[in-house]
C-alpha cells in the first residue's frame, strides 16, 4: 500500500486536474445514480397505471420517505394531466437526460485523468534521464546499458500504466462505491449492513493474489532487462559475432533468456487474469445473498417490492467498481515492481556520488600536483604512491604496458572518480574542493574512440551550444587540423556524420573530438590513446594538431605509440600502478630502462 501511495504522489504536481477529475467523476456518479433511482417510480407507473386522487402537495424532507412521497406525488400529477403514457414518456426522457449528463461528466473526468497520467510520466522520464546524466561514472561503467535502457523505457511504461490504475483506484472507484453504498444505506440500512459483511473476505482474497503478482512482475522485469542488455551487446558486436561464426551461440543465449522472461510473463498474466473472475464470483455471491435476505424482507412486508428492485438495480452498479478496484490493484503491482527496481538503481548510484566542491575555479595558474595518489577497485590497488606535477602549458606523456593504470589515472584527473589515497592539487587547492562544473568547463577528455552523435559536424563540435558561433567553429577546427577535410565534405560543417560518426575515418573523428574540446574553451586536455587506432597519415594529422596546442594548453597524453609522445616535456612510465621512470625522451633513452626497451621493441616492429 505504501508504494501505491508513492506512485500516487508522482501525480500530486497536477492537483488541479486531480480535483477536477474528482468533481466531474462525482457528477457522473450522481447522474448515473439519479437515473437508477427513477426505476421505482417507473415501475409504479407500469404496474399501477391508474391515477389516484391528489391531495395537498407533501412537505419536502431530505429523507427516504420524504423523497419517495415527493416523487410519487409528481408522478401522480403527471399521470393525471397527461395520462400514464405521458408520465412514462416524461420519466424516460429524464432518464435519457441523466445518462447524457453522466457520460458527459465521465468524459470530462477521464480527460483530466489523462492529463495527470501523461504529464506525470513526462516528468518522471525527464527526472530519470537527468539523474542518469548525474550518475557516477563508476556505476555507469559497472552497469549493463541494456538493463538501464529497460529501466528507463519498459519500467517507466509500467509505472505510467499503474498511474492510471492508481488514480482510478484512489479517486473514481472509491467515490463511486461510497456514493452507491450511501444510497443503499438510505434505501435499506438493514440490507446494506448485511452486505458489508462480505467486504473483508473480498479484500483478503485480493491481497493474497496481488502479493504473488508483484513478485512475478519484479522477476519478469529483471529478465526483460537482461534480454535487452543481451540484444544491445549483440547489435554492437555483430561484426565480431559473424566473423567468429558465433550466431548459434548468441541465438541460444537469447532464446534461453527469452524463455525465462516468457515463463514469468505467463505466470504474471495468469495471476492478473484472476482479477476479473474473482471479482465476478464475489459479486455474484453478494447478489445472491442480497436476493435471499431482501426477498425475505419483502415477504415479511418490511420493504416494498418496487423499493427492493430499485435496491437490486443500484447494488448491481457496485459490482463493476469493485471489480475495477481489484483490477486496478493488480495492474498497479506492475508499477510497484517497476518503482522498486528504479529506486534500487537510484539508491545504488546515490551511494557512489562524488561530493560537490565549493571553491570556484577560473583556470589553471601554476600547476597540477599529485601527492601520494592511490586508487583501488574491488580491494585491488590499481595505482599506488604516485607523486608528480604538471606545469601549466606543458605536455605530460604517460606510457606503460597494458594494465599499468594509465586510463585509471586519466579518469582521476578528469574527476570521474576520487582517489582512495592522497590527493590531486590544483594550484595548491585540492581538486575535490573545486566546483565540479568549473573543473569540467576548463578540461576535456579525448578518448581512443572519439564519440560522435548522428548529427552535423557543427553540432558535434558545438555539442551543448545551441547558438553556434561560426568564427569560433572555424578557429577550433583549424587548430585541430580538421578544417581542410570538413570543407571537403558535401555540406561542410552541416554534413551529417552518421551513427557514431561512421561516415568519417578514425583520424577525422579524433580531430573533430579535439575541435570540440577547443570550441568549449578547455585549457587542460586529457588525451587517452587518441592516436592508437589510427593509420600513419591520420596519426601525423593528430600529432600536428597537438603540436599546435603545445604551450597554449596543458596536455596530458596517454599513448602506446611512443612516437606520439617524444616531444613531451616529461614522460612518466607506469608499471603495475607505480611510477618506474620519469623524464624527457632523451633522458629516458639514456637510462636504458623500461622506456628504452619499449622504444626499441616498437622500432623492431
Amino acid at each position: 500500500m505504501n508504494r501505491l501511495l508513492r506512485i500516487f504522489r508522482l501525480t500530486l504536481k497536477y492537483r488541479k486536474n486531480l480535483w477536477l477529475n474528482l468533481v466531474f467523476g462525482w457528477f457522473s456518479t450522481f447522474f448515473g445514480l439519479f437515473s437508477l433511482v427513477l426505476v421505482a417510480p417507473l415501475l409504479e407507473i407500469i404496474f399501477y397505471p391508474q391515477a389516484q386522487a391528489l391531495g395537498l402537495p407533501p412537505v419536502w424532507e431530505w429523507s427516504r420517505q420524504g423523497i419517495s412521497t415527493g416523487l410519487a406525488y409528481r408522478l401522480q400529477l403527471l399521470s393525471q394531466n397527461y395520462g400514464p403514457q405521458g408520465a412514462l414518456l416524461a420519466v424516460c426522457l429524464i432518464i435519457i437526460a441523466a445518462i447524457l449528463l453522466k457520460n458527459g461528466f465521465h468524459y470530462l473526468a477521464t480527460r483530466h485523468a489523462s492529463v495527470v497520467v501523461n504529464r506525470s510520466t513526462e516528468d518522471l522520464r525527464n527526472a530519470l534521464f537527468k539523474r542518469l546524466l548525474e550518475m557516477p561514472q563508476g556505476y555507469l561503467t559497472d552497469s549493463r546499458k541494456g538493463e538501464l535502457l529497460a529501466r528507463l523505457s519498459n519500467d517507466v511504461q509500467d509505472i505510467e500504466f499503474s498511474m492510471l490504475s492508481v488514480v482510478t483506484a484512489f479517486f473514481r472507484h472509491p467515490l463511486h462505491i461510497a456514493t452507491y453504498v450511501a444510497t443503499l444505506l438510505w434505501l435499506s440500512p438493514a440490507l446494506t449492513l448485511f452486505l458489508i459483511l462480505f467486504m473483508p473476505l473480498t479484500g483478503g482474497v485480493i491481497g493474497l493474489v496481488s502479493r504473488a503478482l508483484r513478485k512475478n512482475t519484479r522477476m519478469a522485469q529483471q529478465h526483460f532487462g537482461r534480454l535487452i542488455a543481451h540484444l544491445e551487446e549483440s547489435l554492437t558486436a555483430m561484426k565480431m559475432i559473424r566473423s567468429f561464426k558465433a550466431e548459434p551461440f548468441f541465438s541460444g543465449r537469447f532464446e534461453a533468456e527469452n524463455r525465462l522472461y516468457t515463463q514469468r510473463r505467463i505466470r504474471m498474466f495468469r495471476q492478473a487474469d484472476l482479477a476479473v473472475p474473482l471479482g465476478e464470483v464475489m459479486g455474484v455471491a453478494a447478489v445472491a445473498a442480497v436476493l435471499w435476505w431482501g426477498g425475505a424482507m419483502v415477504f415479511s412486508a418490511q420493504i416494498s417490492a418496487a423499493l427492493f428492485i430499485t435496491y437490486i438495480v443500484v447494488f448491481a452498479q457496485l459490482i463493476e467498481p469493485f471489480k475495477g478496484v481489484s483490477r486496478s490493484i493488480y495492474d498497479a503491482q506492475k508499477g510497484v515492481a517497476a518503482l522498486q527496481g528504479i529506486e534500487a538503481m537510484l539508491e545504488q548510484a546515490e551511494a557512489q556520488d562524488l561530493p560537490e566542491g565549493q571553491v570556484e575555479f577560473a583556470g589553471l595558474q601554476t600547476e597540477i600536483q599529485l601527492k601520494n595518489l592511490g586508487f583501488h577497485y574491488g580491494g585491488e590497488w590499481i595505482l599506488r604512491d604516485l607523486n608528480f606535477s604538471i606545469p601549466k602549458g606543458k605536455t605530460l606523456a604517460i606510457v606503460g604496458p597494458s594494465g599499468s593504470g594509465k586510463t585509471t589515472l586519466m579518469n582521476l584527473l578528469a574527476r570521474f572518480y576520487d582517489p582512495h589515497e592522497g590527493q590531486i592539487w590544483i594550484d595548491n587547492k585540492p581538486l575535490a574542493e573545486l566546483k565540479l562544473q568549473d573543473w569540467r568547463q576548463k578540461t576535456a577528455l579525448v578518448s581512443q574512440e572519439s564519440l560522435l552523435f548522428n548529427d552535423t559536424i557543427a553540432a558535434n563540435i558545438g555539442l551543448s551550444h545551441t547558438a553556434l558561433n561560426q568564427t569560433r567553429l572555424i578557429a577550433a577546427a583549424e587548430q585541430a587540423h580538421a578544417l581542410d577535410f570538413i570543407q571537403e565534405q558535401p555540406q561542410g560543417f552541416q554534413t551529417v556524420v552518421g551513427d557514431g560518426g561512421n561516415r568519417l575515418s578514425g583520424g577525422q573523428k579524433q580531430r573533430i573530438g579535439l575541435a570540440r574540446a577547443l570550441y568549449h574553451g578547455a585549457e587542460i586536455l586529457f588525451l587517452d590513446e587518441a592516436t592508437s587506432a589510427l593509420d600513419s597519415a591520420s596519426e601525423k594529422a593528430v600529432q600536428d594538431a597537438l603540436a599546435n596546442l603545445a604551450g597554449s594548453h596543458t596536455l596530458v597524453v596517454v599513448a602506446h605509440r611512443l612516437s606520439t609522445v617524444q616531444s613531451a616535456q616529461q614522460i612518466l612510465v607506469l608499471n603495475a600502478g607505480r611510477i618506474e621512470e620519469q623524464g624527457s625522451h632523451a633522458e629516458l633513452m639514456e637510462k636504458g630502462g623500461i622506456y628504452r626497451s619499449m622504444v626499441d621493441l616498437q622500432a623492431i616492429k
